[in-house]
């Protein structure tokens, strides 16, 4: 326990030190405004390093300031947690898309926890993910050798029935899918085979409409495996554009400081301008999610994560408690904001 509270003061105090060095604010009063966000407003530690939620300039772009904790006490009153398995199994969520026919990728097998249940072959490139987790939990990449040996990562071949049999003796329920690639024109973003999802927010209307609220897209950076951000550790970044076409304008990274993110405007790996780029097939994506919101009428607002592929678009998942647009507060309209977590 002691050493536990030593590492948050710890951590706080070098969130102070840089975002004193950044903003040029005293030490005092980054102090005082620390300890009302994370006691009062429950911020967590990475919220606070990764928004700079302790500076004027940061929070003047906030409509509603808000913290992960308190988004889903506020998405909770419109999205119902009785029926949450609907988009956060992901098991169940795949057997709706697949009873209305939105294309998801292919399931191969469910496995952990003692239980092995096959529905197709695996293929040669495919991935496992929890069943209920999120943020990228669980999740690996495989690739297989021949008929009977895998590469985990791009880690040693293996030999795939001991790799399957580690699976299956693991507490996690997994997901084995087909692995997804980005669509050729997306793939040059990158420079190399990689998925980079879009993230779509959607919104059920009392009358029954959807509506898109805002999109974004996560760049996949360096050697990552999957274009999580996790809080900026990840190196990768969150791309935006215009509303209404799917083209890029910019980026936004953790700043250099530590603290807090800022905006760029060029690929930080090619140096080519984001402005370059449009996401291909971007309205088809956006239409399917509208269309796929149909299906999953308890829930006022999801945000979808969408593959763009060489054969459309495809739903890889639908989240009943996403994120709301801290990255880029203006992405999200003020009304909406202050609608939804207001």
């Amino acid at each position: 326990m002691l050493d536990r509270a030593s590492s948050k003061l710890i951590e706080m105090y070098r969130i102070v030190q840089c975002a004193e060095k950044r903003f040029n604010l005293p030490a005092a009063t980054l102090w005082l405004r620390l300890f009302q966000r994370y006691t009062f407003d429950r911020f967590s530690l990475q919220e606070i390093r990764a928004y700079a939620v302790l500076a004027a300039e940061v929070l003047d772009t906030y409509p509603v300031l808000i913290s992960k904790e308190a988004s889903l006490k506020k998405l909770a009153r419109l999205n119902s947690l009785g029926l949450q398995w609907q988009t956060e199994n992901k098991e169940k969520f795949y057997e709706i898309c697949e009873a209305n026919g939105i294309d998801f990728p292919k399931v191969s097998a469910i496995i952990g926890g003692g239980r092995q249940t096959w529905k197709n072959e695996l293929p040669t490139s495919f991935i496992c993910k929890d069943i209920a987790g999120a943020y990228g939990s669980g999740f690996a990449v495989f690739e297989r050798i021949g008929m009977d040996q895998v590469k985990v990562n791009n880690g040693p071949a293996e030999k795939l029935e001991h790799v399957l049999q580690r699976l299956t003796a693991g507490g996690s329920k997994l997901l084995l899918q087909e692995r997804l690639f980005d669509h050729p024109d997306l793939q040059e973003i990158s420079g190399r085979p990689t998925l980079q999802t879009i993230r779509i927010v959607t919104f059920r209307n009392t009358d029954g409409t959807r509506r898109m609220l805002y999109w974004l897209i996560k760049l996949v950076i360096g050697s990552n495996i999957s274009d999580n951000i996790a809080y900026g550790k990840t190196g990768n970044v969150i791309a935006f554009g215009e509303r209404s076409s799917g083209a890029l304008k910019a980026a936004r990274t953790i700043h250099s400081s530590g603290v807090g993110l800022h905006t760029i405007y060029n690929h930080p790996e090619s140096n080519r301008a984001l402005s370059e780029f449009t996401v291909p097939l971007w309205q088809e994506a956006v239409d399917m999610v509208l269309n796929a919101h149909r299906f999953f009428p308890d829930f006022r607002t999801l945000g979808w994560d969408i593959a763009v592929t060489s054969a459309g678009p495809k739903i890889l998942e639908a989240n009943a408690w996403w994120d709301p647009p801290r990255h880029v507060p203006q992405l999200l309209a003020p009304e909406d904001w202050r609608t939804i977590f207001g």
